[in-house]
This record gives C-alpha cells, structure tokens and sequence, in this order.
C-alpha cells in the first residue's frame, strides 16, 4: 500500500520540489498551499506524513497540526520554518511534530526524515556535539540545513542534528 503525504507550503516552488523528490520516492503526494486547503484535504484524505510550512496564510503549521490533533488524533509531521525564526515549545507540547527543519533545506534529507518517520529507514547517527539537551523531548528533533547556493529547496547539508 502506497503510503500518503500532504505536503504544504505557501511557496509554490517548494511545494512542488518536496511533492517531486516524494513521488519519484514512491509515495502518493497531495498539495496544498495555505493551511486551511491542508486542513480539509486532511479530513478527506487522511495522509501517514504531513510536511507542512509554519508560516502561511489561512492558518499556520501550528495551528494545522492543533486542529488535525483534534479531528484525527493526529498526523506525524515535519515542520518547516524559516532559517532563524524561533518556536515556542510549549506551542507544539502535545502536537505529533517529530521534527523541525529550517529553510534552505536538503530535499534529500527531508525525504529521509519522512522514512525515518514511516520507520522506512534507519535513523542517521547523531554527531556528538549535537546530542539532545534533557529538557527537550526525545520524539523531537530539530534539523538546520545549510544550502550550497543552488536555491531554496536544494543542495543542502546536514549542519545540526539534534535526537
């Protein structure tokens, strides 16, 4: 059975770039481009992996994530957010956000967050330096991706993970 992904992303070109990479990967990928689109083709679609944009009109990945919470129980899912911008913690206690990646990000890596998320895949090790704080939750993980100059949505690497 293929397995579904929602991708959101009020950037029409990430969009399409994540919903690519996904695809050629195997998976049945859905679109969106606000949060509220998300939210009703959620319902209608149930999908395994949400990847959702944090900032975006409508209603944002916070608030998509609460309202799915509460209509479906939730859905695992991968928050993306611009390089910098910070998250309150206790805004996504108690949300299934497993992990967080800023932008510029790798395609390839957020493609292997979604397996690991699906446990289609083994966990990367984690560097040393970037071992998790005990305050944090140990079901979240934060990625930052640095480009390589090639745009928004390619050529990343791994610069810090933390598990």
């Amino acid at each position: 059975m293929t397995q579904k992904i929602l991708v959101v992303d009020d950037e029409v070109s990430i969009a399409n770039v994540v919903a690519l990479k996904l695809r050629r990967a195997g998976f049945e990928v859905t679109v969106a481009l606000d949060g509220q689109e998300a939210y009703e083709q959620a319902l209608a679609s149930r999908p395994d992996v949400l990847i959702t944009d944090l900032q975006m009109p409508r209603l944002n990945g916070i608030g998509l994530c609460s309202r799915l919470t509460e209509e479906l129980g939730g859905i695992p899912t991968i928050l993306l957010t611009a390089k910098g911008f910070e998250i309150d913690r206790s805004e996504i206690a108690g949300l299934p956000i497993r992990r967080i990646m800023t932008k510029p990000f790798s395609p390839r890596e957020l493609l292997a967050q979604v397996q690991e998320t699906l446990g289609l895949a083994a966990p990367a090790p984690a560097a040393p330096e970037a071992a998790l704080p005990a305050s944090r939750s140990p079901d979240l993980a934060v990625c930052r991706t640095r480009g390589r100059g090639r745009g928004p949505a390619s050529g990343g690497e791994i610069a810090e993970s933390h598990r």
